[in-house]
């Protein structure tokens, strides 16, 4: 389950994340440590619905929306990094969204100090 456990989040992750103003869809690739095997993140949209979220190959996930909120779990399907581009958020009107709770694990299910992590989020039109 995610939790709201706000101390977990990265500092990249707690402000608001704009996806430009054009109109249509836009995508936020996240960007996680090389050592997670598996993560989830709570995010609130702002202005904009999220249209789909993509998993990249390798990787294993579900997602799930009740309007502001996207819960969104995935893992990779083996003991492998997962890459750059693991997950991809869709938002319709080019909206932005402000991440709650997010937390990754390791291989060992030991909870990754993601305060610290390189974990980034990109967003492109």
């Amino acid at each position: 389950m995610l939790t709201a456990t706000v101390g977990v989040l990265v500092a990249l992750l707690a402000g608001l994340v704009g996806c430009g103003s054009n109109a249509g869809a836009c995508e936020a690739n996240v960007r996680i440590p090389a050592e997670a095997r598996s993560c989830e993140f709570l995010f609130e949209d702002t202005g904009a619905g999220v249209q789909d979220v993509a998993f990249g190959g390798g990787i294993v996930g579900e997602w799930i929306r009740q309007a502001p909120r996207t819960a969104v779990a995935f893992h990779a399907d083996g003991d492998s990094s997962m890459g750059d581009n693991a997950v991809a958020v869709r938002l319709m009107d080019g909206g932005g969204y402000v991440v709650i709770a997010s937390r990754c694990f390791d291989s060992e299910s030991r909870e990754l100090d993601i305060d610290s992590a390189n974990m980034e989020v990109g967003c492109h039109d």
